[in-house]
């Protein structure tokens, strides 16, 4: 059974919708008024959390998380704080006021203004209002619930849900019957007709070459609409997908020659550069890029890559140095890579010099609501950026003898970021205080250490010697440490565990045998999604691996690695998965998700995934209480362990 669609608020004053609370469930009554709102008109929105049990319902204060989108697909992203009246928490919003290009969609949900990682999307499945003028959605209302519906806009995990293609092909039809000239719409039911049959097929071949005469057919009186815009780069990006990238590409460049430099200019050279054949020819063309439109928007991350291929691929590390000399403003993530790459390679003082200014760029950024993040998700993500660099900057400084100063770049971590700071630094701050003798300094590591993690054996002996206690009282003393950090622990996942309802997925052995999430309600259960052409994915892999070895894979907890996403589909992909569970080493069992284009429900579109790696951790009682996407070092893979252990302590 497919997971509920997202719907609009539009067409009903009233919904009764289904809480976050644990236990008793309560209805959230939600207002919007008026009814059908136009963008440039204020719309009252109220909602009564006095439902026995919510969520948010002990909140002091509460704002409404929301994105809007425009016909385009342009992003604003903010927050509208709620008040008090009558009972209800309401607010006034004017859309057009807070995205003066138009909205024509407003996606929200509810969040605790003191603790933000409480909130409400409705289970995973967040509101969504679409604009109206004259009774009927505005221009791109429908289509841009149909992009939302099918995964081609991405919003944030907040205000992402499931997938419902099918539901989605009925906004893009009813957008086309009120809105018959909206281009982009028609181009992605193209694209949605196409989908529908098989791949390699015959009427596949037919149906393809029929949507390139339209798409000429259009594209003939291309002069005479203006300067191009975002129909032309979607028409001549879909000739490539027809197979026909010679005629698009020829009349791609008479329209460059003929607005030289126009946004489609600017888009068009950087598709065109990111379409080499080889690595070097990529670069080739970016240098070219970043050259004729130096101030684009993908101009820094076109920068970025040119030091990723030049350098940590070392493709042309000549065209790397001069984009770094260059000053201009490069990708953040991406400056971090070349820098690894120049200390790889031998170069500490430049790598350490790059590390430097990629930290001040850095920390001079600042939160941008155009990118579909809300300012305390980018947040958390920034700090992790500085952590992370001024990880690498430490590693550079000790490499090159300067241990103590390493030292102080670990510690300011600890005290700049004392509720985010990994194992990572605490144990490479504890190895340069032992390997400087700094005896009292590297006893406070080992008490921060272990409020994080369990020590290893040989971390529990170092510390017993350091600490001159006799054995008995030192260990009854770590156990006490360890029992009073997974109590502090697990309280704060009772906090802010999400308790949403689990969609009833499907999964399938390799042996043919399928099976649903409910059927395995009494066991923790931890689904992985993962893909053979996924590199994070193989680097988290072994992990889950081990965690299975230490849990065991069908007891308590029921592990689901679910392979998902393959290009390949039937008996070609089954051995794609076998094979590369084989040579990973893997000795739990894997499971499937359906094939892609298989029409069936598929069990990554009912968990609303939006990447991979992303793991999802359901309680005993079937509600998905935890969910992740990507895996990252050590700290990641302790902090699910710790909360696999939380859940487990829910068995009855």
């Amino acid at each position: 059974m497919r997971s509920r669609p997202i719907l609009t608020l539009l067409s009903l004053i009233l919904i009764s919708l289904i809480p976050l609370a644990c236990g008793e469930q309560a209805a959230v009554d939600t207002f919007c008024s008026p009814a059908e709102p136009s963008p440039g008109e204020a719309v009252v929105f109220s909602f009564d959390l006095s439902g026995e049990g919510y969520r948010l319902g002990d909140a002091s204060a509460i704002e409404m998380l929301y994105t809007l989108v425009d016909g385009n697909g342009e992003m604003v992203t903010s927050t509208l704080p709620l008040h008090m009246a009558n009972g209800l928490w309401e607010g006034t919003l004017t859309p057009a006021a807070a995205m003066p290009s138009g909205p024509v969609l407003m996606v929200c949900a509810l969040l605790n203004s003191q603790d933000q990682e409480i909130y409400d999307n409705r289970q995973g499945k967040p509101w969504a209002v679409s604009f109206h003028e004259n009774g009927k959605p505005v221009e791109g209302a429908d289509h841009q619930q149909f992009r939302m519906l099918t995964g081609r806009l991405r919003l944030c995990d907040l205000l992402t849900g499931p997938k419902d293609p099918e539901r989605g092909g009925e906004l893009i039809a009813r957008e086309l019957v009120n809105h018959p000239d909206n281009f982009m719409a028609k181009i992605s039911q193209w694209g949605r007709a196409i989908n529908e049959t098989a791949e390699g097929s015959a009427e596949r071949e037919q149906l393809s070459e029929e949507t390139f005469v339209k798409l000429r057919d259009w594209l003939v009186g291309w002069n005479d609409r203006g300067e191009p815009g975002d129909e032309m780069t979607a028409a001549l990006s879909f000739m490539s997908r027809l197979n026909h990238s010679g005629y698009g590409d020829s009349l791609g460049a008479v329209v460059v020659e003929a607005y030289p430099q126009s946004g489609f200019a600017s888009t068009w050279a950087y598709a065109s550069a990111m379409s080499g054949a080889t690595p070097a020819d990529k670069v080739n063309g970016l240098l070219e890029y970043v050259n004729d439109f130096p101030e684009a928007d993908d101009a820094p991350y076109a920068r970025g890559l040119i030091l990723y291929y030049g350098q940590v691929m070392a493709v042309n590390p000549i065209a790397a140095r001069e984009v770094i000399d260059g000053g201009k403003a490069v990708t953040s993530y991406l400056m971090q890579y070349y820098a690894g790459a120049l200390v790889q390679a031998g170069d500490l003082e430049l790598g350490e010099a790059v590390m430097r200014r990629m930290l001040d760029d850095v920390r001079a950024e600042t939160w941008d609501n155009t990118t579909g993040d809300p300012e305390h998700i980018w947040l958390m993500d920034h700090t992790y950026s500085i952590i992370g660099g001024m990880q690498a900057l430490a590693d550079v400084v000790k490499q090159r003898g300067r241990d103590s100063e390493a030292l102080g770049i670990l510690g300011q971590i600890i005290i700049d970021f004392p509720d985010n700071v990994g194992l990572d630094t605490v144990r490479e701050q504890l190895a340069i205080q032992l390997q400087l003798g700094r005896t009292s300094e590297a006893l406070k590591a080992f008490e921060l250490l272990a409020t994080k993690a369990k020590l290893t054996d040989e971390e529990v002996a170092q510390w017993l010697e350091l600490s001159g206690q006799d054995e008995s009282s030192f260990m009854a003393n770590l156990e006490g440490t360890y029992a009073k950090a997974q109590a502090a622990l697990f309280a704060d996942y009772e906090k802010h565990a999400l308790r949403f309802d689990a969609p009833e997925a499907t999964f399938t052995d390799i042996t043919g045998e399928s099976f649903t999430l409910s059927s395995l309600k009494g066991k923790v259960v931890l689904i992985d999604f993962w893909a053979t052409w996924c590199g994070p994915c193989m680097r988290a892999l072994p992990h889950i691996n081990e965690i299975g070895k230490d849990y065991g894979h069908d007891g308590e907890l029921f592990i689901i690695p679910a392979n998902t996403w393959e290009r390949s589909i039937g008996e070609a992909r089954k051995e794609a998965a076998a094979a590369k569970w084989t040579e990973l080493g893997m000795n739990i069992p894997y499971y499937l998700d359906a094939d892609r284009g298989e029409d069936v429900p598929h069990a990554v579109d009912d968990f609303g995934v939006t990447g991979i790696p992303s793991t999802f951790l359901l309680g005993p009682s079937g509600k998905l209480l935890f969910r992740k996407t990507g895996m990252g070092g050590e700290a990641d893979v302790a902090d699910l362990r710790s909360k696999i252990d939380y859940a487990i302590s829910l068995i009855q």
